[in-house]
């Protein structure tokens, strides 16, 4: 059998005592004269155990997990640093189940017991695109469509539409020629006008959109680059 051992409440020095199997008393004197026992409650939201402490006429609702800790481990959780129940039963606030983490770390642990199950694509709430959507993205992409004007077809930024047509997001089955290689018409045809200007590569990216290290603008320097001299350089 595992020893009882009480620590003060962080916080609430000589008020409250708070021990290594996740138990609150009260040093509070009511009654016969006796410590008691706190009531613990549970939020049905996120499933962590609770007490409400009493200090200067205010009743505060604080995790059992959060007080144990900061008592025992004199670790204070924050939203980076938090506190993960190893064996992943949120009910078990025994200081030796307790650990503090990072918040990346804690999302690892849920995943690897099987807590936290990771969502993408249609199975996801949060995503605006479903596999219908990608579909008509698709057909706009082989249709020559620029980013801008996709984005505005379905109300989204230009950057997300260029992600998702470069396969960093939501990828999709793409022949080369629409993949981030893909640039259109206006821009090349720019791009050249001002290479023959004798404008700067990194002048011509600001203007064109086309980055300087593309195969593309790679080509187009290389074509010029004798007629112009070596300002593509």
């Amino acid at each position: 059998m595992q020893i009882e051992i009480w620590n003060p409440v962080i916080g609430y020095e000589n008020l409250y005592d708070v021990s290594n199997l996740g138990n609150i008393r009260s040093l509070i004197k009511r009654g016969c004269n006796r410590v008691a026992m706190l009531k613990q409650g549970y939020d049905i939201r996120t499933g962590y155990k609770y007490v409400q402490l009493y200090k200067d006429n205010k009743h505060l609702s604080i995790k059992i997990h959060s007080i144990v800790v900061e008592a025992f481990l004199k670790i204070k959780t924050t939203r980076k640093l938090v506190c993960n129940h190893i064996d992943g039963n949120k009910l078990n606030n025994k200081l030796n189940n307790l650990e503090v983490i990072s918040q990346k770390e804690n999302v690892k642990h849920g995943i690897r017991l099987g807590l936290t199950k990771f969502l993408s694509g249609d199975e996801c709430p949060a995503t605006k695109l479903k596999s219908n959507d990608l579909l008509k993205l698709k057909k706009l992409f082989q249709e020559g469509k620029t980013s801008k004007e996709i984005a505005l077809m379905f109300n989204m930024s230009p950057s997300t539409i260029s992600r998702i047509r470069q396969g960093k997001r939501r990828k999709l089955e793409l022949s080369e020629k629409y993949k981030c290689n893909y640039i259109p018409n206006e821009a090349k045809e720019l791009a050249i006008s001002l290479i023959k200007e004798g404008k700067k590569p990194y002048y011509i990216e600001q203007k064109t959109k086309i980055g300087r290290k593309t195969k593309l603008m790679k080509n187009l320097m290389m074509i010029y680059a004798e007629q112009y001299g070596n300002i593509l350089k």
